[in-house]
């Protein structure tokens, strides 16, 4: 394959030889080298298929706005898909391929869908995969579009993050950026400058920045979003090359940088804009400065002949360094008829020809770019003249249609745009909220002023009889074209923001850096308006792709999310399977044997129902409220009336927050004279302590009450099962067990072997239960002396997943799961209790509201299936006769008990319908439910009783 390096002078190192593969070929590049500018010297042209149509892609641009060239790179937990081929520095070993292509970049199968582009068009899928539902195309749909696969392996790298404040933050290192540098850092001021080049450029010398101490400069690092009080995020790009050594000799991949700034100068400058024409998305068509850049920096041309097609006088350059460097430059094509001051005559001198009012409308070639055809046009560029065709050989063709100043970050900081007729975008307007403040191009501010004189055009007419405009392409990573924008504004997506969703133009990595001025600007034709009425759709952060890694940026597992621990060691030392249960690690089941998790809920479930269960309730919030207003303070939180609950008794209750909505429940237990445990569910340990102190600090302050959180302090061990009492009498506590003696729904005080501890009588189960609070150290030693002395009753250890089953069963309610931020009590069946309670409490207002009280909510039922076997997913749609929406399933399980499923549901007036049958609608197929109670085992509660 033909080198195409250049003799000219360019960044790289010459004197050394990277060895990098590209699809399985071995190449090589140099020291300062991009992936992009290795692959276009050794002759790489099609490195990509596009999105939809998988029609063939090269390299288009030279920076962050590179729309085609999205590879994979690295190996194995390395490989890192949808990365810019221009952004990638090349170092020795790079492994990189294509993506979204199948067998391989040259001859991909999907192709074939180019062949019917014109019957593809925007939003086709939501018209054409209705029949009989999408899940039935949506493997399909998803396996031929997209882009790169997730490896789904562990991240092996580290990220760093690192927090900075300064006076003057300036973005972007260009001329305008390096001299407001340097005069921010002469008057004393605290500076960082970042580019997310390799090397801080432009005219000024970089070592007079670097003499200065209080400038710190960042080169290789993007700003990515601009958010309140000047705050500037922004990522390092440190170590791309992912060799497999360990991280500790490498140091961080990337750093996350929080830079709060009280001046933000955004010096980001431009971005070239393309041109639409027929045919223009062929490998070997190129921006123009991309080009000039590769030449200029790189050594590289990316053709043999080129042909340079523009309406500004910016391209130009481009033209003579290609001549200068010994490229031959086919022809100069520019829409206008009269080019900026001299460089008409300065391009014949070259020997270049000059076609001026004229139009490349369309393009050549099988693999890549072959030949162009230009056109003469009218003024207007409307239409083109009759018989004025000719076609020119070339495998190089350079693109500009103007600049498009980069606002993005100035737009995050709440800054208004303006169109600007003279260089046909959109410009910063005023001041920005912030204090933000763009110069140079991104100011629209050009020096020289290269695009001036600028024929603004967005879209060459199509030549011949055949409308091209299914062929011309808009938006180059997601397969856009003219006709995609038209059918928009036919269909009635007249604002730029619904146009961006219904065609996908401007979305997704690239964000639509070349095609988003394009795109409105077209809209805008379909719709008769002009570009500064279309607008701009809404500049989001971040600018630019970023690794989920750098943001986390070392927190990952633990340090991601903190477990709470329970305080006994025994369970992940014998089976336990170890889940996240509201914040808590807590076992969901224990195997034995080999045997499967659903066989081990269900030899749990048996254990509990038949023999005796042993379940580790730790994690259940456990808050002391005590003071001579205890009781008052509590009667004012619960919904339950607290001043009748005597000394020695438990009451179940439920907390709602000021809207009427349930918060919590758990088991609330008079320990004395205003002494009383507040038990919590596991997620409500911490949140529902805070929302108590926040009563009592910030509203209720006369009341005499002390509230302490003694969660941790106690190990919480639950005995429950018909042989639970025979077990907990093996350790001969001096408190009597007998079912009259000691009831269900009370709680006892006493010592074992010289340690205090708790028992209480309630059941989360429906079985005779008996919970044990013990001191927390002393938990993994009464879980192992109940399990000895339950042995011989078959005791089995009870994880979460048997537990969820048993209560369902039972029909008992799970805050966060049978509940969500719409529940009231009044909705779970708890208007008596409501109406027996003559004082007030937080929320019982808010439930006397007309919608608080409408019989049409949705109400907490049981639902029994026709189809005793029927697996009900939780979120089930439940659908009355019409086949509307009635309500959801919030829990189910497969009772091994009952022999059948059952299930809870929210649905509408669920209390008034019972007997009657609703429409389960699962993976599109509807199954008949009856509705009925809650309770589906022991309804009566007989078993808790004994």
């Amino acid at each position: 394959m033909k080198q195409r390096r250049l003799n000219g002078e360019a960044l790289i190192d010459r004197t050394r030889l990277l060895a990098f593969s590209f699809n399985g070929r071995r190449y090589q590049g140099h020291p300062g080298d991009t992936l992009a500018s290795a692959l276009l010297a050794n002759g790489v042209r099609r490195v990509g298929r596009s999105f939809k149509l998988h029609r063939p892609r090269g390299i288009f641009s030279a920076g962050v706005e590179e729309p085609n060239a999205l590879v994979t790179v690295g190996d194995g937990p390395y490989r890192e898909v949808n990365v810019r081929a221009t952004e990638v520095p090349l170092y020795e070993g790079l492994v990189a391929r294509s993506q979204n292509c199948w067998p391989t970049v040259n001859f991909d199968v999907a192709a074939v869908l180019g062949l019917f582009a014109r019957f593809l068009p925007a939003g086709f899928y939501h018209k054409t995969f209705k029949w009989p539902a999408w899940v039935w195309y949506e493997g399909l749909v998803r396996r031929i579009a997209g882009l790169g696969r997730l490896n789904g392996m562990p991240d092996p790298d580290h990220y760093a993050t690192r927090f900075h404040h300064c006076d003057v933050l300036v973005v972007g290192a260009g001329p305008a950026g390096l001299a407001a540098a340097r005069a921010a850092a002469a008057q004393d001021q605290d500076v960082v400058l970042l580019d997310s080049g390799d090397a801080l450029g432009g005219s000024l010398p970089r070592h007079e920045l670097a003499a200065l101490s209080r400038v710190l400069l960042l080169p290789r690092t993007t700003a990515l979003g601009y958010y309140e009080g000047g705050l500037v995020s922004a990522l390092e790009r440190i170590n791309e090359a992912r060799a497999k050594a360990p991280q500790s000799t490498q140091g961080p991949r990337q750093r996350f940088w929080k830079i709060r700034a009280a001046r933000v100068v955004l010096a980001t400058g431009a971005i070239e804009r393309p041109l639409v024409f027929a045919n223009n998305d062929r490998p070997g068509i190129m921006l123009a400065s991309a080009v000039r850049t590769y030449v200029t920096r790189y050594a590289v041309s990316p053709g043999f002949c080129a042909v340079i097609f523009t309406n500004n006088d910016s391209a130009y350059a481009t033209a003579f360094a290609l001549h200068e460097n010994g490229v031959k430059v086919a022809a100069v094509v520019d829409l206008r008829e009269h080019p900026g001051a001299g460089l008409a005559e300065r391009t014949r001198d070259a020997g270049i020809a000059l076609h001026a009012g004229c139009a490349v409308v369309d393009t050549r070639g099988r693999r890549a770019l072959s030949a162009v055809a230009v056109a003469r046009c009218d003024r207007g560029v409307t239409c083109l003249l009759p018989g004025s065709l000719r076609w020119l050989r070339c495998d190089l063709l350079c693109v500009s249609g103007g600049w498009d100043p980069v606002v993005h970050l100035y737009a995050q900081a709440g800054g208004k745009l303006r169109f600007d007729a003279q260089i046909a975008g959109f410009v910063p307007q005023d001041k920005a909220h912030q204090k933000a403040e763009c110069i140079g191009a991104a100011a629209g501010q050009f020096d020289p002023p290269v695009q001036a004189p600028l024929l603004p055009v967005w879209r060459i007419p199509s030549w011949g009889r055949r409308d091209r405009r299914h062929r011309q392409w808009v938006d180059l990573a997601h397969d856009v074209t003219v006709a995609d924008i038209e059918l928009a504004a036919t269909e009635g997506f007249r604002s730029v923001e619904h146009m961006k969703r219904y065609t996908g133009a401007g979305m997704a990595v690239d964000q639509g850096k070349t095609s988003n001025v394009n795109a409105l600007a077209l809209l805008g034709r379909a719709t008769g308006r002009e570009p500064a009425e279309v607008g701009t759709t809404t500049f989001r952060p971040s600018f630019h792709p970023v690794a989920i890694g750098a943001l986390a940026a070392g927190r990952v597992d633990e340090l991601a999310q903190r477990f709470r621990r329970l305080p006994l060691q025994w369970h992940a030392q014998h089976g336990g399977v170890m889940e996240d249960h509201s914040g808590w690690l807590r076992p969901a089941c224990y195997l034995q044997n080999g045997e499967t998790e659903n066989q081990a809920i269900d030899r749990e479930v048996r254990g509990a129902r038949n023999a005796v269960a042993l379940l580790d309730s730790s994690s259940l919030g456990k808050i002391e409220v005590c003071g001579a207003d205890a009781a008052q303070f509590l009667n004012r939180l619960y919904v339950n009336n607290v001043r009748t609950l005597e000394p020695g008794r438990l009451r179940y209750g439920l907390m709602l927050n000021d809207n009427g909505i349930i918060m919590d429940d758990g088991v609330l237990a008079c320990l004395g004279e205003g002494h009383y445990l507040v038990n919590t569910s596991s997620a409500g340990a911490l949140n529902m302590h805070f929302w108590m102190e926040e009563w009592l600090q910030c509203e209720w302050r006369s009341l005499r009450v002390w509230i302490a959180q003694q969660t941790p302090q106690w190990a919480t061990l639950t005995l429950s099962g018909p042989k639970a009492r025979a077990v907990l009498a093996q350790l001969q506590l001096p408190v009597d067990l007998d079912g009259r003696a000691f009831p269900h729904m009370h709680t006892r005080e006493t010592e074992f072997e010289g340690t205090a501890i708790r028992l209480r009588r309630a059941s989360f189960t429906g079985e005779l239960s008996f919970e044990i609070d013990v001191a927390a150290d002393l938990g993994d030693a009464l879980w192992c002396r109940l399990l000895e002395l339950g042995a011989p009753h078959g005791i089995t250890p009870l994880g979460l997943e048997a537990l969820d089953v048993l209560r369902i069963e039972k029909g008992f309610l799970e805050v966060g799961v049978d509940t969500d931020g719409d529940t009231s009590p009044l909705d779970v069946g708890w208007s008596c209790a409501i109406n027996k309670k003559p004082e007030d409490f937080i929320g019982r207002r808010s439930l006397q509201r007309p919608a608080m009280q409408s019989p049409g909510r949705l109400q907490l039922v049981g639902l029994l299936p026709a189809d005793p076997n029927l697996r009900i997913p939780v979120g089930t749609h439940a659908l009355d006769a019409e086949g509307e929406i009635d309500g959801h399933v919030t829990s189910s399980c497969m009772s091994p008990h009952l022999r059948r499923s059952v299930a809870l549901a929210r649905v509408r007036s669920g209390s008034t319908r019972l007997g009657q049958n609703v429409i389960l609608d699962i993976d599109g197929r509807r199954h008949r439910a009856v509705i009925g109670p809650t309770a589906f085992y022991d309804p009566k509660g007989e078993r808790l009783h004994v």
